[in-house]
């Protein structure tokens, strides 16, 4: 992990699911920032994040999209992004992945998978963007 506290926003519709994400990342010396919708997760893209972890809803496509088509300087596109998918569906994961993510975890998920694989798309993004602050 970088010197720095890492940001994720963590956006799971669960109240229950979402709150032991964010805690155990807390736990584990990352700075979440929990949001119950997809909506409240791109007002926060133009904050410094590092990463953010999405819950497959209805406007997840639109979130990937935004993020890596956006042409303002507000959003970093090459942000990683995780996305939470239901049951085993290769669809689903094969379409988050060619719109843009990083990385699928398909239920049912567990937090230290959860966690491993973030550890693995900051270390990518920061070898791939060195003096990322």
């Amino acid at each position: 992990m970088l010197n720095e506290t890492q940001r994720v926003i963590v956006a799971i519709e669960n109240d229950a699911a979402r709150t032991f994400v964010a805690d155990n990342l807390q736990a584990d010396g990352y700075q979440p920032i929990a949001v119950s919708c997809l909506g409240h997760a791109s007002s926060r893209l133009p904050d410094r994040v590092d990463a953010l972890i999405i819950e497959l809803g209805v406007d997840t496509l639109k979130l990937i999209d935004l993020i890596r088509h956006e042409t303002a300087a507000s959003v970093d596109g090459d942000l990683p992004v995780i996305a939470l998918a239901p049951g085993e569906d290769r669809f689903h994961t094969i379409r988050l992945l060619e719109r843009g993510a990083d990385d699928v975890i398909c239920e049912p998920w567990l937090y230290v998978e959860i966690r491993a694989r973030l550890a693995a798309v900051l270390r990518r993004a920061n070898v791939d963007r060195p003096g990322r602050s």
